[in-house]
């Protein structure tokens, strides 16, 4: 094995490089008082890591030869110890996992890490998890834990062993769950379902049309972080094989699949296997996340339990999201071993409720991050609520413009930058937008799930290959508009005529507050820049076919305010009275001295202001 241990004349990681450079840095400029701080501080543990490099499952369908897995092994203090296999998301390699891999050995388990083939240093091509090669690698790594004497054994080649991943490690965590019953354990965040609808998202209830609006934003930046090769540079395919540099080839140029595209995505999908989960699962949503949206994570949990009812499942729709929201990353991982630790460790029981985040919270006193609010209930009721309320709609009828090579599109959210800024311009543009609106609410309404809505949809002529964009929006008694986290339910029609069309809807799953006074707006556009749009112009006329909105209720209560950061405020104020007085004091001393008569017409001036953030960035 090649050690990573933490010894003289070791390697030293890039991550462990800028950290020891901004120590020294740190150490330079601090104060005694920070000294003191930083010695009160928790040490590290006596942990450490080693690398080695593994083989996997078959090269391809054509070469038996066995893809070579980096790897990297952090151990606990003590041994043997259950062990669990993380995964990392698209793009990213074992080294995007050491922290969380640490913060886990640090409890008590033997962890693997790995890059997946086609990243970091290990070899192969990326075929998206496929069931043949990504999920076959991760069940040789658990054969390989299966031979570790310092890994809790439950029978001989069977370790007890939890897997656990986000995004692309989210999704490899359930297949594998479902293919490999030696898997003990599940967590998986901010994944999907169905690979298919996640890329083509249908919103229409019943709806016959095999695929939805494509995502082709989100798809062609996944596509882009696989295309630049290491040894060939950029190529057609990149990292990619064949099979799925074909199937996104026709996505982006027909806005559809082939047959053997579509049998490939359903293999590489959780959907495929969920009903040979066994194994208890955590699941977490990201409200922020029009990539992965609520939706997938809610099938997931629905199919599990409908296969085995008695298979503990847990849901947590976090504010975070591949569109950024709220960074709950600290309590998600840390929800994530509180499960290992029951259903691993045989720790203490976890409960099976279900949590999820409304925004508004303080701000944490420790990073700066937000510190919101999480409210919980008994048992998870899916995306429809526990209970609906029917909120009154009204609106004429009203014909919108499909413009021509869908330009200009509307702008809801942008990869990577989320929601938050696609909504600060977001305004519906001219013509290409219906609306209806309700009354003021006569108390507050927090929406939690997926509001249903009834459309009756016509053409002016015949047309085939209709796109339409869904959302709900809060209208404040002031006329301010909110758009929660930028998400538009995409509605796709083969054809639609003169003669009106009812359908029924699901706008996405989400989570928000409208106060009393405020207004629910359903607003129907013909374009987001987000997805494939018609080539051709079109005009349609959309209404109410029916004149209410199904809003989901859930019963919940408030189990963690998101204040408690102000109550350490107040005892910091006389040491800020303090700092005031001492600097009102000093102030007259140095008026002669720093005078700035260019800024005299300035009523402020702020310079050399920054901030730090997590990570080491700096703005």
């Amino acid at each position: 094995m090649n050690t990573r241990r933490r010894a003289a004349g070791s390697e030293t990681t890039y991550s462990e490089g800028m950290l020891r450079r901004r120590s020294r840095l740190t150490a330079a400029a601090v104060s005694g008082a920070l000294v003191a701080a930083i010695a009160l501080a928790p040490t590290g543990s006596a942990s450490t890591s080693e690398g080695a490099e593994i083989p996997g499952g078959p090269t391809s369908s054509s070469d038996a030869a066995p893809v070579r897995l980096d790897t990297a092994i952090f151990m606990p203090d003590q041994t043997p110890a259950p062990a669990v296999l993380l995964a990392h998301g698209f793009g990213g390699s074992k080294e995007s996992l050491a922290d969380q891999a640490q913060q886990l050995a640090d409890r008590g388990y033997v962890v693997l890490t790995y890059s997946a083939r086609g990243f970091g240093r290990s070899s192969g091509q990326i075929s998206v998890n496929s069931p043949d090669f990504e999920v076959a690698d991760a069940s040789a790594l658990v054969d390989y834990l299966g031979t570790r004497a310092d890994v809790v054994q439950d029978a001989p080649g069977d370790p007890r062993v939890g897997v656990a991943g986000g995004s692309y490690g989210g999704a490899l965590s359930l297949l594998l769950g479902g293919t490999d019953q030696r898997v003990d354990a599940i967590a998986a965040d901010i994944t999907w379902n169905d690979l298919e609808s996640s890329l083509f998202g249908p919103s229409i209830l019943g709806n016959p049309v095999a695929l939805g609006a494509f995502k082709k934003l989100w798809t062609g930046w996944f596509f882009s972080v696989g295309l630049l090769d290491p040894v060939n540079g950029v190529t057609e395919c990149g990292r990619f094989s064949p099979e799925w540099c074909a199937a996104y080839i026709d996505a982006t140029a027909y806005g559809r699949v082939s047959p053997a595209s579509q049998q490939l995505m359903r293999a590489s999908s959780p959907v495929s296997v969920t009903a040979q989960i066994t194994a208890p699962t955590f699941l977490s949503a990201g409200q922020a996340d029009s990539l992965f949206p609520i939706a997938q994570a809610n099938a997931t949990a629905e199919q599990i339990r409908a296969a085995h009812p008695q298979t503990p499942v847990k849901m947590v729709w976090q504010g975070g999201g591949h569109d950024g929201g709220i960074n709950e990353s600290d309590r998600i991982q840390g929800l994530m071993a509180d499960w290992f630790d029951t259903y691993l460790a045989g720790g203490a029981s976890s409960n099976t409720s279900f949590e999820v985040t409304l925004g508004g919270g303080a701000i944490s006193t420790e990073d700066s991050s937000a510190d919101p609010v999480v409210l919980q209930a008994s048992a998870y009721p899916g995306i429809n609520g526990s209970s609906r309320q029917e909120v009154p709609l009204a609106g004429p009828p009203q014909r919108v413009l499909s413009p021509s090579g869908g330009t200009p599109a509307a702008i809801t959210v942008l990869p990577g930058l989320g929601g938050s800024l696609g909504s600060l311009i977001a305004m519906p543009l001219p013509g290409q937008s219906a609306m209806f609106e309700s009354k003021p609410l006569d108390a507050p309404l927090t929406i939690i799930g997926a509001t249903a809505a009834s459309l009756r949809l016509s053409s002016t002529v015949p047309v085939d290959d209709v796109v339409l964009f869904a959302s709900l929006r809060v209208v404040s008694e002031s006329g301010r508009e909110s758009f929660p986290q930028g998400l538009v339910a995409p509605i796709r029609l083969d054809q639609l005529r003169t003669e009106p069309v009812d359908i029924t809807i699901n706008l996405p799953a989400i989570v928000t507050t409208a106060n009393a006074g405020d207004r629910l707006r359903l607003v129907v556009s013909t374009t987001d820049s987000a997805y494939r749009l018609p080539e051709r112009p079109a005009l349609y006329d959309i209404a109410l076919a029916a004149p209410t909105l199904a809003v989901p209720l859930v019963d919940m209560v408030q189990v963690r305010s998101g204040a408690a950061a102000y109550w350490w405020l107040l005892g910091t104020l006389p040491i800020i009275a303090l700092i005031v007085a001492l600097l009102a004091w000093k102030r007259p001393r140095l008026a002669g001295d720093g005078q700035r008569p260019d800024l005299d017409a300035v009523p402020l001036a702020i310079e050399g202001l920054g901030k730090v953030y997590k990570g080491g960035y700096r703005a």
